[in-house]
């Protein structure tokens, strides 16, 4: 399952029924000329994938192959898109301010993104382990979703007292119920093979919220999971409308980006009259390059009103589209003060990181470190750094992130929330 190493494991959720409150040697000289020559054509400091790069020429087997001329060509060509463009944003500190309040009825759970919907802070979590069974006899939910309205909880006379409660929405059992809700084929599917553990899952990417329209848009991935860890596969991703705060999301299309396609959803971001958001790929060990698509809001839902970022323009073929942005895991995109922010988690690490634009096609800063998520000793890294812009008054310095880290007990887990003051 998912969870594992840095990811803990990936049930059909019942329609709501009530809704309960608040829960070596040293190198001979000419060795060294290649980062000279490097500061020389004006790019004093390389970007980290560079490095590797140099270091590699570097190697003293290697150098003996290359003339010094040839050696000069392979630096150059290494760090020609990677010239320093420092991010518009900067930190003054970094600390943990508390963990997010947790419902009794819950184990543990992941993800944790949220926006300003309706307006509440809504949060919604990917894998969620209950303490407790559901309508149908299950204590494990794909997602799950819970939401609080104080926006600005380390302000005024008691600055420490954190977040406030969450509420959440219960089924008859007393379980807390999905966000997604199932087609009648992935409901009956689940239900036939609740003894052996195949499944559909539906995991929550990123949303936002379509003021005009008074409606929420949030997108999934579409989960064929099989028995056993690591069985499992994404089919495709479309995007849930929510229009109604106190009744459930809808699915208008089954997939709106097929599994051979890129995986659109990633963050997501309201400019103008349009969604935009990113599709990312590669990564691994290494930062993933991300796409840009948008699409009018008057017609998310229509696959042929979409158009990708093809490097210059907005184009309607899909194949065309070329990377605006590298990022790692869990990126989020959002705007403040004029600024577009991009934040991730660095491959396979705990550093939180950000870069900016002034555009959504870039180019984007360099990345600038925000804070080092603590797993208290814990293996894995964090994947699941999300930032919650609608905390803190408008206008301030503070950001806000949080975090999942496992505790002790079977898929028992914990949401840190950390403090970032920027200059």
């Amino acid at each position: 399952h998912r969870r594992s190493a840095g990811r803990r494991p990936t049930s059909a959720g019942a329609p709501a029924s009530k809704v309960v409150a608040r829960f070596g040697a040293a190198p001979r000289r000419r060795r060294r000329q290649g980062p000279r020559r490097l500061a020389a054509v004006g790019a004093p400091e390389v970007h980290h994938r560079a490095h590797r790069e140099i270091r590699w020429y570097k190697r003293p087997s290697t150098l003996r192959r290359l003339s010094p001329a040839v050696y000069v060509v392979v630096a150059v060509v290494a760090c020609s898109d990677e010239e320093p463009r420092p991010a518009a944003i900067s930190v003054a500190s970094a600390a943990e301010v508390g963990l997010v309040p947790q419902s009794s009825k819950i184990v543990g759970h992941d993800g944790g993104r949220s926006a300003t919907l309706f307006g509440h802070s809504v949060w919604i979590y990917g894998d969620t382990f209950l303490s407790v069974s559901d309508d149908a006899g299950r204590n494990f939910h794909s997602n799950s979703f819970a939401w609080m309205d104080d926006l600005d909880p380390f302000s005024g006379s008691d600055p420490s007292h954190g977040l406030s409660d969450f509420a959440e929405r219960l089924d008859g059992h007393g379980a807390p119920t999905t966000f997604f809700p199932f087609t009648a084929e992935e409901a009956a599917y689940n239900q036939a093979h609740a003894a052996d553990g195949a499944r559909w899952a539906l995991w929550p990417l990123a949303m936002t919220f379509d003021a005009p329209r008074a409606r929420a848009l949030v997108f999934f991935e579409i989960i064929d999971a099989k028995p056993g860890a690591w069985n499992f596969h994404g089919t495709g991703r479309s995007l849930a409308i929510w229009s109604d705060f106190d009744g459930s999301a809808i699915r208008p299309v089954d997939k709106l980006f097929a599994e051979n396609e890129p995986t659109y959803g990633e963050a997501a971001a309201i400019d103008g009259e349009r969604l935009h958001t990113f599709a990312c790929a590669g990564g691994g060990i290494d930062e993933a390059s991300c796409t840009l698509a948008r699409v009018p809001l008057a017609s998310v839902e229509q696959r042929a009103t979409w158009e990708f970022w093809d490097g210059v323009a907005w184009s309607s073929n899909i194949a065309s589209a070329r990377p605006v942005l590298r990022a790692g895991s869990g990126l989020c995109v959002f705007r403040r003060e004029g600024v577009w922010i991009a934040t991730y988690a660095r491959p396979l690490g705990n550093e939180v990181v950000a870069r900016t634009a002034s555009s959504l096609t870039g180019p984007w800063s360099d990345e600038v470190l925000l804070f080092v998520a603590d797993r208290r000793g814990h293996d894995g890294w964090t994947y699941d750094a999300y930032p919650h812009p609608e905390l803190g008054p408008a206008g301030g310095k503070s950001l806000f992130f949080g975090y999942t880290r496992p505790t002790n007990g079977l898929f028992a887990s914990e949401t840190v929330l950390v403090r970032v003051d920027l200059r």
